[in-house]
């Protein structure tokens, strides 16, 4: 008597069954889903006031009129002004003259500056040369000096300004700067 193999059988029968459990599997796929109209926004933003009240795009400034050169920064208590975090992120901020200002009497204005001081934290004055200041300005984020600062979302500084000259900034009996235009500038950090 001969004797069948079973080999054959066994080989197509787990083809069969891999076929058939292969074709299942793709027989029980899911309908889409979607997830749409997804948006991502992002901002920085920064508001200046003098009053601590209202917060627009730009204010007027001070009138530094006492500056003695070689003297002190003046006005010695400084004058008040805020800068407001609009936007998603903290921001260092950093400080730019946009154009050079007026300066009939010839003022070395490497040797004029104003100090920057935040008040509503503990923070050393920053000291920066009008002439550096107005050779920083390059109308976009990379342009401006540092303030050493950082102001988080939602927070509002309070700074003080001052002016100070140094006793050879100038020769004469009398000098003035004008138009002295101030920016600030928030870098994401």
């Amino acid at each position: 008597m001969k004797k069948k193999s079973l080999v054959g059988p066994i080989i197509t029968l787990v083809a069969l069954i891999t076929i058939t459990t292969g074709a299942t599997f793709a027989s029980l796929q899911s309908t889409s889903v979607a997830l749409t109209g997804n948006q991502i926004n992002t901002s920085a933003g920064l508001a200046i006031s003098t009053n601590g009240t209202s917060f627009p795009q730009t204010v007027s400034g001070f009138n530094f009129t006492g500056v003695v050169p070689g003297g002190a920064a003046f006005p010695a208590s400084g004058n008040t002004f805020y800068i407001k975090n609009t936007g998603f992120a903290n921001l260092a901020v950093k400080a730019a003259i946009s154009i050079s200002p007026s300066n009939p009497n010839g003022v070395n204005l490497s040797k004029t500056y104003l100090i920057f001081t935040r008040t509503d934290i503990t923070s050393p004055p920053v000291k920066l040369a009008i002439a550096d200041l107005l050779s920083s300005y390059s109308g976009s984020s990379s342009g401006g000096l540092s303030l050493n600062d950082v102001i988080n979302t939602g927070t509002t500084a309070q700074f003080t300004l001052q002016a100070q000259m140094d006793s050879d900034a100038f020769n004469g009996s009398s000098a003035s700067i004008t138009g002295i235009d101030l920016w600030f500038i928030g870098i994401g950090s």
